[in-house]
């Protein structure tokens, strides 16, 4: 029950550039999934994932087309799908950024995701899951961490931002 897929790419609508590449996938299912009658997966692993992403103008790009298919609004269920997902990694990422609106050029590298368990199953949803962010934007180091009950009723979170050498004010711009 592994899969396994090596150089995964994904151009721009009418192959006109790159959009995401990804080094290797690697999605592990658990045999529980049978017993539980819910999807349940014990690890998933994104190892050199890259992102290409130009803004074109305030409110399009290269993705705009995805947005735009996928936003419709489903029809909600009676109960919600019941799923768990454990050991949850990203490793080694990196986005470019093209931001032509502005003419300006970032990069987000050295970026890692942790995130060690997420589940909806009744007796998991009121246990904090502790996901852990590591990136570099433009050579500044950046670190979230938190804890949060995401389908508990309280929805109960917490989030530390640190930033070394970000400047701030020209990315609010």
């Amino acid at each position: 029950l592994n899969f396994e897929a090596d150089d995964i790419h994904l151009g721009e609508r009418g192959g006109q550039g790159d959009f995401v590449d990804i080094g290797k996938l690697t999605v592990r299912p658990s045999w529980t999934s049978l017993f539980r009658a819910a999807p349940i997966v014990s690890e998933i692993r994104i190892d050199a994932p890259r992102f290409h992403i130009v803004r074109y103008d305030a409110q399009r790009f290269n993705f705009t087309d995805l947005i735009e298919k996928f936003s419709t609004p489903s029809k909600p269920e009676s109960k919600p799908t019941h799923f768990a997902l454990a050991n949850i990694q990203i490793n080694d990422g990196r986005i470019d950024f093209d931001d032509r609106l502005l003419n300006e050029k970032h990069v987000v590298d050295n970026w890692t995701l942790g995130i060690p368990y997420i589940a909806t199953l009744p007796s998991k949803i009121d246990i904090f899951v502790e996901p852990k962010l590591r990136a570099r934007f433009d050579g500044s180091p950046i670190a979230l961490d938190g804890k949060s009950k995401p389908f508990a009723k309280s929805r109960e979170s917490e989030v530390e931002l640190t930033f070394d050498r970000l400047d701030v004010p020209r990315l609010m711009s």
